[in-house]
């Protein structure tokens, strides 16, 4: 059963060296919505580690997330997330984007006192 994990596996049409997969956190490393130093060298440990995938959560707008969550709402963003990229395929790790945004869920006070979106007034 162990040696399961350590055997390639195909979900949809993306394949994956093997099972070990790392679900998305919010680590709080980015930097004015930025990803960091600190970022991209947690990542790489965790690819060092042998992981065949890991999903990274981006927020889709500036009343999305926090300032310590990487955003993906602007073209600027692009060629930090493409050097991530880059450092796990050099691992023969594949870069998963689970897009975000907070809803209700959050506070003015965390977005610059603008007003949180959501599909609904009745708060989280």
């Amino acid at each position: 059963m162990i040696d399961t994990l350590f055997t390639p596996i195909k979900i949809g049409n993306m394949e994956l060296k093997n099972r070990f997969y790392m679900l998305a956190m919010h680590t709080g490393y980015a930097r004015k919505k930025r990803m960091s130093d600190r970022d991209l060298a947690f990542y790489k440990e965790r690819v060092k580690g042998g992981v065949s995938a890991i999903t990274v959560v981006a927020a889709v707008s500036d009343v999305a997330g926090p300032p310590d969550m990487h955003f993906l709402d602007n073209d600027k963003y692009i060629e930090e997330f493409k050097e991530l990229s880059n450092l796990m395929h050099d691992g023969d790790c594949k870069l998963v984007v689970q897009l975000f945004h907070t809803g209700r869920n959050n506070t003015p006070m965390l977005i610059g006192n603008k007003q949180p979106v959501a599909p609904s007034a009745v708060p989280s």
